[in-house]
């Protein structure tokens, strides 16, 4: 698909958690593939990340490191933390660093 003028959508690979741009025409099946496709993989992207804080307990990331240790783009990294953030999954700890909501008292 090609990238709209003024839009900010990267593309698949970016995991596109937010502003997803989503072209609907009646009858166009390949665009509707391509959304559910985007939505599985974004799915996907924060099941693993919400996994890997609750099998390493203690687990305290900056976002530097969350974006080397998820293999992902830092702008893509914080819109996924940001959405577990407001989920109450995980919280910003006053020194920057992502750790579970249980674990940030």
């Amino acid at each position: 698909m090609a990238k709209p003028a003024g839009s900010d959508f990267q593309g698949l690979g970016d995991a596109g958690f937010t502003h997803l741009y989503v072209r609907a025409f009646p009858g166009d099946e390949s665009e509707a593939r391509a959304e559910r496709r985007h939505a599985m993989t974004r799915e996907a992207l924060v099941r693993r990340i919400r996994s890997e804080f609750e099998e390493m307990p203690g687990l305290s990331l900056t976002l530097a490191q969350a974006a080397r240790l998820f293999g992902l783009q830092p702008d893509t990294c914080l819109r996924v933390l940001l959405g577990l953030c407001e989920q109450g999954f995980v919280r910003v700890r006053g020194d920057g660093r992502y750790v579970l909501r249980s674990e940030a008292a």
